[in-house]
């Protein structure tokens, strides 16, 4: 299984950022057909999206951009519902998913799909694209590294939010690959959200989600809350800490975007390295998910704690401002 993920993190998995190839999908949501999208679109087929999204308001599900595929079986009323009930909004937005059969990023799509999001999902496996295609979202094999291609995959889509799920480690819990890993991973972090807020801008994006950890405070009084500082100078995860920061700051400093960092703490639970929270503080992999759907029409720009409330860090800012929960848990998976 190709997850993204991070050691650090305690996910098993790799980054979804190697070559291009394009999938395509469609979406049965709030009764309207999705249209298909590739990287390279003309500019009637680009205008989809927003054809689809003008065509719902006025009540037609009849409209077009390429071809129709059949509709995800699911009934929109239980969907609305269900997305309701989670405390998820039902404000469709384009949404481009970095990292979207990752560790989180599978338990992500479909929660974005409930809420009725029209979702570009980048994967760097052509098997892994047609899964996503098979969830009800269009799929784009993307190399996060390749600027201009990542500009003009993001272009393609038009998304008003982005979220950054990617991280590049190993899948075995083997802590010499591990370690070897982490400059790769902080590239990831470095160059590859460089390149995604490059194509923010370019495609005028408004919101730009990224993960980070809370698990890197440096030592002093706990519950940690987000203003205390990382350690940069850990003696082991130097590197990676430092790559996280920057791509913080890179966020937050972002020019016309509101930037959210959710810092995750450890990992468990489905496509992760532990079926329960081994060491503090820990997350589950759906309330990581969870928390990053809230942050797409919920949350101020800046720093967001999600974890579990066991006195290491503070989420009382998560709790207040996203609406955060550390005991949600997700009913359904991406890929089976």
């Amino acid at each position: 299984m190709n997850a993204v993920g991070a050691v650090d993190i305690g996910i098993a998995g790799r980054a979804e950022h190697h070559r291009i190839a394009l999938g395509a999908a469609a979406i049965g949501v709030r009764g309207w057909i999705g249209v298909v999208i590739g990287l390279h679109l003309d500019d009637g087929t680009s205008d989809a999206i927003d054809q689809k999204g003008r065509a719902n308001e006025l009540g037609r599900d009849d409209m077009h951009a390429a071809r129709e595929e059949p509709a995800p079986e699911r009934h929109e009323d239980q969907i609305l519902s269900t997305a309701a009930k989670e405390g998820i909004s039902n404000s469709a937005m384009r949404v481009f998913l970095a990292g979207a059969a990752g560790a989180i990023g599978r338990r992500l799509v479909p929660l974005l799909v409930r809420a009725g999001h029209a979702v570009t999902g980048t994967t760097r496996s052509a098997e892994k694209a047609n899964e996503l295609a098979g969830a009800g979202i269009t799929p784009a094999v993307l190399d996060v590294f390749d600027r201009q291609a990542v500009i003009d995959s993001v272009s393609s889509a038009r998304p008003e939010v982005i979220i950054h799920q990617l991280t590049d480690l190993p899948q075995q819990l083997d802590q010499v690959r591990i370690s070897a890993s982490y400059p790769a991973n902080a590239r990831i972090r470095i160059e590859g959200t460089r390149n995604l807020l490059a194509a923010a801008r370019a495609a005028s994006a408004r919101r730009f989600i990224v993960p980070s950890i809370a698990f890197a405070y440096a030592p002093g009084r706990e519950p940690h809350p987000e203003t205390d500082p990382l350690n940069l100078a850990d003696p082991i995860r130097a590197v990676t800490v430092k790559g996280a920061a920057d791509m913080e700051q890179q966020v937050l400093q972002g020019e016309g975007i509101v930037g959210i960092v959710l810092r995750y703490g450890l990992l468990y639970g489905p496509g992760t390295w532990s079926s329960a929270p081994e060491r503090k503080p820990a997350v589950h992999v759906d309330a990581a998910a969870h928390a990053a759907v809230l942050a797409v029409t919920r949350g101020q720009p800046g720093i967001y704690n999600i974890a579990e409330d066991d006195g290491v860090i503070a989420i009382e800012k998560a709790r207040a401002e996203l609406g955060f929960d550390p005991q949600y848990r997700l009913d359904c998976d991406l890929l089976r």
